[in-house]
């Protein structure tokens, strides 16, 4: 009997299939289905509060620029590359990276009409705050700075390092920090140091702060530093105990470099700084460590120039001590395309840290979800690649030429910028 019944099931089954036909699929629409991959991939750099072009929270936009978004997906360049998570996984890498099965939502919507559905049908998201919601403290410069670009020795390019006082009496710890960028026409990248009270010049004015290009004085070096921003990167949280140490005696400097990209900037003023997070007490102490490269020299027209520090002996590079890496900031210029971060370790182990494509409008800190554990007498394995041909899109000399280490944006660099906790 049972049989039976199963048998008469399947023939209603199929039935209802011939008399009615194939049961129809669920349309593809903006609000059940576009609008969070949109959320969850892309409106980080593209809304209102992003520096991507288009606002792709508005269906209107998105219908307007869908052929142009579809040929980036294709192309690999939208989003932009980050480190593989294959290598290491970092958090919030599901959302810095877009699944095929979700290019292929966009593409089925394209195709299909591009419906709006119904806004009920939208689900509940958990994507990481684009803002640093909980900052305790905010750091600018007193006034606005106009650049005047007139350093014959770097045209185009300034460094400015202004010197704040933090206010506290006792010693606190930063777990959280955001960029406040304010002109984005002008800044190609804020850093955020700690100097003592005797290194500020005696001649320092607070209204224009100090000229620190190429590591000028001791307002500009980079040893000093706590935190780093440039195009692409979000606000960059630890909450389970960790954090960079301030004293009471220590002064706190925003360097910006600003960037004369044309005569479309003349005039413009800046006055970005940091959003801070700050607690009295942490479990584990993070020290940043400016690893990389100053001796390479990238050849003119090479596609494909790869710098690991072995050709000069600058490489490859050590810690001092043991330690734990908790999160990298990769950071080369305009014509940098790839990185890779790998510990050597004395039992002759190797683990990947990062590794990935660059883009310089896209530089993520890459906070490791496992910090990884670096013994004494480990080999930092740090790598750049630069493309320096006349194909490059970002090529900023009209005619390559061989391009070595320097601060300006027509120069470049080669950091794996590294939050370390050592003795561990």
């Amino acid at each position: 009997m049972r049989a039976v019944f199963t048998a008469l099931v399947v023939m209603g089954g199929l039935f209802s299939i011939g008399c009615n036909g194939p049961a129809e699929e669920e349309a593809v629409t903006w609000h059940k289905d576009i609008n969070p991959m949109l959320e969850s991939h892309c409106t980080r750099c593209h809304s209102d509060i992003g520096q991507g072009v288009g606002n792709f929270t508005d269906v209107e936009t998105v219908r307007t620029l869908s052929g142009r978004m579809l040929a980036r997906m294709d192309e690999g360049t939208m989003p932009p590359p980050v480190s593989d998570p294959n290598c290491r996984d970092y958090e919030s890498s599901e959302f810095l990276s877009l699944p095929e099965e979700k290019k292929e939502l966009f593409r089925t919507w394209t195709a299909t009409g591009m419906q709006e559905g119904d806004p009920e049908d939208a689900p509940v998201l958990e994507i990481p705050e684009p803002t640093l919601t909980d900052a305790d403290m905010f750091l600018q410069p007193p006034e606005p700075y106009v650049p005047t670009f007139a350093d014959a020795r770097n045209p185009a390019n300034e460094y400015r390092c202004f010197v704040l006082d933090h206010g506290r009496d006792e010693t606190f710890y930063v777990t959280g920090f955001e960029p406040i960028v304010d002109e984005p026409q002008l800044v190609h990248h804020v850093l955020l140091l700690l100097v003592s009270e005797s290194d500020i010049p005696d001649d320092y004015d607070p209204a224009v702060g100090a000229d620190c290009i190429d590591g000028r004085g001791p307002l500009g070096d980079i040893a000093g530093m706590v935190a780093g921003w440039a195009p692409g990167m979000q606000p960059v949280r630890f909450d389970d105990g960790r954090g960079v140490q301030v004293r009471p005696n220590d002064r706190l400097v925003v360097q910006t470099h600003l960037y004369r990209k044309g005569p479309e900037v003349d005039g413009l003023s800046d006055q970005s700084g940091w959003a801070l997070r700050t607690t009295d007490e942490i479990d584990t102490q993070l020290i940043m460590a400016p690893l990389g490269y100053s001796d390479f020299k990238i050849p003119a027209g090479d596609p494909a120039y790869t710098y690991d520090g072995t050709e000069s002996g600058e490489g490859p590079l050590s810690l001092p001590i043991a330690g734990r890496a908790h999160a990298i900031f990769p950071h080369m210029h305009v014509l940098g395309t790839g990185y890779k971060l790998s510990i050597e370790k004395p039992d002759g182990t190797e683990e990947c840290v990062v590794e990935g494509k660059y883009d310089f409008n896209n530089q993520i800190s890459y906070i490791l979800k496992e910090p990884v554990s670096v013994p004494s007498g480990s080999k930092i394995n740090w790598e750049c690649t630069w493309d320096n041909s006349e194909d490059n899109p970002n090529q900023i000399n009209e005619t390559p030429k061989r391009v070595t280490y320097g601060d300006r944006t027509d120069e470049e660099m080669c950091f794996a910028f590294t939050l370390f906790s050592f003795g561990i």
